[in-house]
C-alpha cells in the first residue's frame, strides 16, 4: 500500500517538534529523524491526512519560531527543490513581509525569520497562482500584486480580479492592459474587506 509522508526541517528540535505532535495528533503514523529532518508517513488508508498535516505544519511553526529571533539564510535552490519549479522571489518576499517577517533576498538566499516550511508554502502558492494569473490582460506590476494577494489569502486570480474590478482599483493603460494604482497595504484592505 502506498504512504503519504511529509518532511520537515526542523534542526535541533526535531525530537522536541515528534514529541509534540504525538500529543496532538497521536497513533496514525510513522515517523523518522535523520540530518535535522523529521519524516511522517501516513497509510494510504488513514483518511484525514490533509488535515493532519496542516496541523502538523502549525505545530511546527509553533515550535520553530521559538529559535527565529535572528534571521537565517535559506538558499533558494533548496526551495525551488522543494516545490519543483523556479522560486518567484518579489512576491516571496513581500508576502513574507506581510505576515511580519523579516525577509529580503541576496545572492541566491533569502535572508528572513520564517521558517523553510512557510517559505516552502507561501513559495507553493505563488507558482499556483502564477500559472492562473491571466498575463496578456494585466500590467507587470498587476500580476505581482494579483499573485501576492491570490497567495497571502489562499483565494484564486479569477476571484482576486473581480473584487478589485468591483471595487474599481483595475485601470485601463495605453495599450488596453489592466493597470493597479494603489500600493499592497490597501489592496489588501480591499481583500479583506471584501
Amino acid at each position: 500500500m502506498a504512504k503519504k509522508s511529509y518532511v520537515i526541517n526542523c534542526g535541533s528540535r526535531c525530537q522536541e517538534l515528534l514529541e509534540r505532535i504525538s500529543e496532538e495528533i497521536p497513533g496514525f503514523f510513522s515517523a523518522s529523524i535523520s540530518g535535522g529532518s523529521l519524516r511522517i508517513e501516513f497509510d494510504e488508508t488513514y483518511i484525514g491526512a490533509r488535515e493532519a498535516i496542516d496541523a502538523i505544519k502549525e505545530i511546527a511553526r509553533e515550535i520553530l519560531a521559538q529559535v527565529r529571533s535572528s534571521a537565517s539564510r535559506i538558499p533558494v535552490k533548496l526551495i525551488q527543490k522543494r516545490i519543483g519549479a523556479p522560486v518567484i522571489l518579489e512576491p516571496l518576499i513581500e508576502i513574507l513581509r506581510l505576515r511580519g517577517h523579516r525577509a529580503e533576498a541576496s545572492s541566491g538566499y533569502i535572508e528572513t525569520t520564517a521558517g523553510v516550511e512557510e517559505i516552502v508554502d507561501i513559495a507553493m502558492a505563488i507558482s499556483r497562482c502564477a500559472e492562473e494569473m491571466p498575463r496578456e490582460i494585466l500590467t507587470p506590476t498587476a500580476r505581482r500584486s494579483i499573485v501576492v494577494l491570490c497567495a497571502h489569502y489562499d483565494i484564486g486570480v479569477e476571484h482576486i480580479i473581480k473584487i478589485l474590478e468591483e471595487r474599481g482599483v483595475l485601470t485601463r493603460e495605453p495599450g488596453g492592459r489592466l493597470g493597479i494604482r494603489v500600493d499592497i497595504q490597501e489592496l489588501k484592505r480591499i481583500v479583506e474587506g471584501s
